[in-house]
């Protein structure tokens, strides 16, 4: 699974952040986020750190790079199968 974060990180501390992926049993592979921070806000550090305590990759965009084409063909991807590394038919 990869989650994809959307804000500004300037919310609860990543460490914490982590341990609730663990606990929920939604521990990613990586981690891309979408960052989206308010120019009368500051930005925080949880997702990065997040990724850091679960040792997963991380990347990030700004949301202005984030356009509605690349969100129409992430959600028309196929099922991914690890057994063959290519892309299955949704049934």
């Amino acid at each position: 699974m990869i989650l994809f974060a959307v804000g500004d990180e300037a919310g609860e501390q990543g460490d914490l952040f982590a341990g609730n992926l663990k606990q929920w049993g939604y521990v990613p592979s990586a981690i891309a986020h979408i960052v989206n921070v308010a120019q009368s806000s500051h930005r925080g550090e949880t997702v990065r750190r997040a990724a850091e305590v679960l040792g997963v990759p991380y990347t990030e965009v700004n949301v202005e790079q984030f356009t509605e084409r690349l969100f129409r063909c992430s959600a028309r991807s196929k099922p991914f199968s690890k057994r063959s590394r290519t892309a299955k038919k949704a049934r």
